[in-house]
């Protein structure tokens, strides 16, 4: 009986930036835990998910810290109560490590355990000192963490194949810094893929798992994307088809969606249009993906005390519309702005103001296609569908 020829492999190892959550309930976010399900089994080709140890010890401490920041709201709640729900830092940690070992578990996670008598430390020390790529010359000290994180890579990857026929190895890491260590690292090894994002993550793997090859995907995929979206040109797909447009009118609902119930509106800035991802192939049909990111910020009402001015000053009526007008969307406001009306006419208002107070993103998917001709040349395209795929809020 001939011998089973063993399966070809996809490393995929993250960097903590690609697998951010923001809450305090999950080690990894929702896009990349539908894609470990969605990716769980392939006729031909095993993957694996790993997480350096460094990684996960990094949203450890986000994940606690986030926590812990509902003690107060918990402190206010127990007063109000008159009862103590006895929830304390020590509880917090010790359910968020339970559950992340819980999570790595049901996400098929494996932790990549740095090999640290295998490190050369001095060489790391100079590095260090030098403010060598992964160390950046600023106040930070985020550069060791990342240090670890290469070394726990590269680590990996001597001891995995070197032949990308048996063996790939994907490193997905939205920090330029940390990237640029990991290639010159890896410089030598041609099975190594660097990747920014979880799109472009399901970019390769459909390469993989797809009988197209992965060299002509890398050829034609800077056509698709001029194809797709050139700035100010009438003629490519996401001015002819109003992109713009038809994302406002679908997902509006989404676009402004207000981040908390402090914010009471949400603005948009620049919409940033990514390079395309492989999809799929059916004969010479090629399937794409654009991600359209779109800038956001949310804006609160808030009272500045030097813009105060005496009731005696202002004409009553027009006083109460110029606060109607200023507390729109804010029952809180209108509710303290309304006591001050009918206070003496020595006392002074505080009219709020509109002020920025939060940054985030919104996220699009355009999957489209387009025929791939015997000449090489693209034809025929459709838009096939526009998903939402999340906001994004706060600076971490």
């Amino acid at each position: 009986m001939a011998k089973r020829k063993k399966k070809p492999e996809l490393k995929v190892v993250f960097d903590t930036n690609a697998i951010y959550s923001g809450t305090a309930s999950y080690l990894i976010n929702i896009e990349l835990t539908d894609l470990i399900k969605d990716n769980l089994t392939h006729h031909d080709l095993d993957i694996s998910w790993h997480l350096p140890d460094t990684v996960i010890k990094e949203r450890e401490f986000q994940m606690i810290k986030k926590g812990t920041e509902f003690l107060q709201p918990i402190g206010k709640l127990e007063t109000l109560l008159g009862h103590n729900l006895n929830i304390t830092e020590e509880i917090i940690q010790d359910r968020v490590k339970s559950n992340i070992l819980k999570q790595i578990e049901e996400n098929h996670l494996s932790k990549i355990i740095l090999d640290t008598e295998s490190i050369e430390w001095n060489t790391l020390i100079k590095k260090a000192l030098k403010r060598v790529p992964p160390f950046e010359d600023n106040k930070s000290e985020k550069g060791f963490r990342d240090c670890l994180i290469l070394e726990a890579f590269d680590q990996l990857v001597q001891s995995s194949p070197k032949t990308a026929s048996s063996c790939r190895i994907a490193f997905v890491c939205n920090d330029s810094v940390l990237m640029d260590a990991v290639k010159e690292r890896t410089k030598e090894r041609n099975n190594i893929r660097y990747i920014s994002d979880l799109t472009g993550l399901k970019g390769l793997i459909n390469i993989l798992v797809s009988e197209i090859e992965e060299k002509l995907i890398t050829e034609i995929s800077s056509s698709a994307t001029e194809l797709f979206f050139e700035p100010d040109n009438p003629e490519t797909i996401y001015y002819k088809e109003e992109i713009r447009k038809a994302l406002k009118e679908k997902f509006n609902t989404e676009l402004y969606k207000l981040p908390d119930s402090i914010a009471t509106k949400v603005e948009t800035g620049t919409w940033y249009i990514s390079p395309v991802n492989f999809v799929k192939k059916e004969k010479q049909r090629i399937w794409w993906s654009s991600t359209v990111k779109v800038d956001l910020k949310a804006y609160k009402k808030e009272y500045n005390p030097s813009a105060t001015r005496r009731l005696s000053d202002l004409n009553r009526p027009t006083a109460t519309a110029s606060l109607l007008g200023n507390l729109q969307g804010s029952t809180s406001a209108f509710l303290d702005a309304y006591q001050n009306l009918g206070r003496t006419s020595r006392e002074v208002m505080s009219l709020p103001e509109t002020v920025e107070y939060l940054e985030g993103s919104s996220k699009y998917e355009v999957i489209w296609s387009v025929t791939y001709t015997a000449n090489k040349k693209f034809i025929k395209p459709v838009i096939e569908d526009i998903k939402f795929t999340g906001n994004e809020w706060g600076n971490e």
